[in-house]
């Protein structure tokens, strides 16, 4: 019986690329079986709907590009810019400097690569990327930075300032391993990207570049 109601549509004659979807042949063959292992009936196994389902699953979700594309945007537009003034326009060059702090997963490492890549200018500017890499960290009792740590990153920020940089942080992590005073600090304009993954790495790649327009936001707790 359980398997007869997976395989029916949640609303019946509603959505016809749904109900193909589903299978209708396996939702006969579940009731024709009389509870006999979900098998028998004209219909077939339950489960023979699955290879018939794969176009009109498809049409009802669209294609690989498509659904790529769509899952792209939201990370860009789930990212959360700090209100202090982003410190150049967005869609110009910028350093991606080397993540704070090191010792990052290869998946990580490669993404940070490949933001690098996207915003290099050859010609040289002087416009700075901090990439922040909050993994988690198994064994080590802990998850985000150190004291020590942090310490280096504000050091780091302060010293690009002195030399005329114009610094900028991305901070792939949670937003509870942000440090006390950095959300809205003045010498610290932000991106929050919840974690170091390639999909919120290519979400920062396009805030960048102005393809997109962060949209998320903090509970005031978290600030």
């Amino acid at each position: 019986a359980l398997e007869a109601r997976r395989a029916t549509p949640p609303i019946a004659g509603a959505a016809p690329r749904l109900a193909r979807w589903f299978g209708a042949g396996g939702g006969r063959g579940a009731r024709g079986s009389g509870g006999s292992g979900g098998s028998g009936g004209s219909g077939g196994p339950v489960g023979s709907g699955s290879a018939r389902g794969a176009e009109p699953a498809r049409e009802v979700f669209g294609a690989p590009a498509t659904r790529a594309a769509w899952a792209r945007r939201l990370a860009g537009e789930a990212l959360v810019v700090a209100p202090t003034p982003w410190p150049w326009r967005l869609g110009s060059a910028c350093e991606v400097l080397a993540p704070s702090p090191s010792g990052a997963g290869p998946e990580a490492r490669e993404a940070i690569h490949a933001l690098r890549r996207a915003t290099v200018d050859p010609t040289g500017t002087r416009h700075a990327l901090v990439p922040v890499l909050a993994e988690v960290r198994a064994f080590e009792g802990r998850y985000g930075l150190g004291d020590d740590e942090l310490g280096a990153l504000a050091a780091k920020v302060a010293d690009l300032r002195a030399l005329g940089w114009r610094v900028a942080v991305a901070w792939f992590g949670s937003p509870q391993t942000l440090p006390a005073g950095a959300w809205g600090h003045p010498d610290w304009p932000l991106v929050l990207a919840f974690a170091p993954t390639p999909p919120m790495v290519a979400a920062v790649a396009d805030f960048l570049a102005g393809r997109v327009t962060p949209l998320g936001s903090l509970p005031g707790a978290a600030r």
